[in-house]
């Protein structure tokens, strides 16, 4: 029997996002035990027991000392538009645009900013999405738009504010293929050196049982 293609798109989103509504999907289910090595900038997060998390499409373990190095916004994708979108402010405040529209629309944008700019850091209500995306990429069983959607959802689960879960996002399917084909490599390497590490044991056994010629 053929296994069932996993969905894709808005199809996925909708099956996880009802699955989070009807179901126990994180264990612990309220927070993240996380412990911060200052020491280690590569990845300074760790868990500091087990998690896990299920959806009904895939089921994710990180094991007690998983390290990680956090989710956020970039700061250019949020400092640059706010630098030119308070600029045109003041000249509409100040009158130099004279475009009641202007200012509206700038005002609103300041305001978009403003709810957005806590995500600049690499902890707050989006660090357990981040915490199981970057598993689902080292893991690699499910395709990176798979991985990117489920990370989109738990952000929603959360309740990180659509602005800012909507720009990590696109963060993750704009540049995110650097680090899945990295652990994609990763994965590879580890099983060429099973592969000879075992290839290497079946040989030693071999001479150790063959009788000695002459």
């Amino acid at each position: 029997m053929e296994a069932r293609p996993l969905p894709t798109g808005r199809q996925l989103r909708q099956r996880v996002r009802t699955f989070h509504e009807q179901c126990r999907c994180f264990e612990p289910p309220d927070y993240l035990p996380v412990r911060i090595y200052p020491q280690r900038p590569q990845n300074p997060y760790a868990l500091t027991r087990r998690v896990h998390y299920a959806n009904g499409v895939v089921s994710v373990d990180c094991d007690e000392g998983f390290q990680w190095d956090g989710a956020s916004i970039p700061a250019p994708w949020v400092l640059g538009p706010w630098l030119a979108t308070l600029a045109l402010h003041y000249l509409a405040t100040m009158g130099c645009i004279r475009s009641w529209f202007v200012w509206f629309v700038t005002a609103a944008l300041l305001g978009v900013t403003l709810r957005v700019a806590p995500y600049l850091q690499k902890m707050g209500p989006h660090a357990r999405a981040g915490c199981f995306h970057d598993q689902l990429y080292r893991r690699g069983d499910v395709s990176r738009p798979i991985a990117d959607a489920i990370f989109l959802e738990i952000m929603r689960y959360d309740g990180v504010a659509l602005e800012a879960r909507w720009l990590i996002y696109w963060n993750v399917r704009l540049f995110g293929w650097k680090p899945f084909r990295h652990w994609a490599a990763v994965r590879a390497a580890e099983a060429r050196g099973a592969r000879s590490k075992e290839q290497g044991a079946r040989s030693e056994q071999r001479g150790r049982y063959e009788p000695e010629k002459g």
